[in-house]
């Protein structure tokens, strides 16, 4: 079982926390990742993956614009705090050395988003995978091989239990979201269409919606949709998937180095973790076993 972490999520709710916790104006680096450390210990331990992936959201392609930006290049996430946000990528470099040390796999998009990085790993090979993350979009994934965990609410949302947590079938999620807008992303839902009137009509074919919308607000619908969708989003943007491809393999070789680890936590003065080293270890020892050869071989 693969787990798949949205990194820079994660990152932002340890942020928020260590600002809660310490009360700090300028919260240490060291109070981030020792809650972005602990949070990853207990995700490994609840879950026993056979592999840890964490996906990011900072770009190897600096200053790029992917499709969802030149669909909507005055709108989208536009309403984000950038000076904040500043403030919590600071972070990343240790959180990222941290990882490797424990083993732990990392992917970069191109010029995408790690929701992106998530939907391509978690459709890799047919592996059970659990998703972790509190970003609604990434709902969507959930099928019979893929649950997503909400780690604020602690609730597994499976093919089983979709409706009741999110309050639609799985089937009509994604129309759902195109008609009704997302906030969080400053993406605009269609003009009329709140939250009971995005539910009844999410549960008709596209034919039918496009029926009942007049014609501009039939195109927001299909252009949300496309923004949205995580499933095909690799197709919108040239060079995205060989990109992920490329690092999948690298990242098959990491491995953890606890001698390392040690030291970044003498560094840190990170004492219980020291103290509990034996418990890192047993949570993070990799082996080298055939199933990371068979995953390599059918990149090639």
């Amino acid at each position: 079982m693969n787990l798949l972490i949205d990194g820079s999520n994660l990152l932002h709710r340890s942020f928020w926390v260590a600002e809660k916790t310490t009360q700090k104006q300028d919260v240490d680096e060291s109070d981030v990742l020792f809650l972005f450390l602990k949070s990853i210990k207990s995700l490994v331990q609840k879950f026993k993956p056979d592999n840890v992936w964490v996906a990011w959201d900072k770009r190897l392609t600096h200053n790029s614009t992917n499709f969802r930006k030149q669909l909507i290049p005055d709108e989208y996430k536009a309403t984000r705090d950038l000076d904040r946000n500043k403030k919590v990528i600071n972070n990343h470099k240790c959180v990222e050395e941290a990882l490797i040390c424990l083993g732990i796999k990392q992917m970069y998009p191109n010029v995408l988003e790690a929701d992106d990085i998530i939907s391509w790993l978690s459709h890799q090979n047919n592996d059970k995978s659990t998703i972790v993350s509190v970003d609604k979009d990434l709902l969507q994934l959930v099928n019979t091989n893929i649950n997503v965990f909400n780690p604020i609410r602690k609730i597994l949302i499976t093919v089983d239990n979709f409706k009741s947590v999110a309050g639609i079938e799985l089937e009509h999620f994604l129309k759902f979201k195109a008609l009704l807008g997302d906030t969080s992303d400053n993406i605009q839902g269609v003009e009329g269409y709140g939250v009971q009137r995005s539910k009844k009509l999410c549960t008709e074919e596209v034919d039918i919606i496009k029926q009942t919308l007049l014609q501009d607000k039939f195109n927001v619908f299909l252009k949300n949709i496309k923004l949205m969708s995580l499933k095909n989003s690799t197709q919108f943007q040239e060079g995205e998937e060989e990109c992920y491809k490329s690092q999948y393999v690298e990242q098959l070789h990491i491995r953890s180095n606890f001698k390392a680890f040690e030291k970044l936590c003498i560094m840190y003065n990170f004492q219980s973790f020291i103290k509990d080293i034996a418990s890192w270890k047993r949570t993070f020892k990799t082996e080298h076993n055939m199933c990371n050869l068979i995953d390599r071989l059918k990149l090639i």
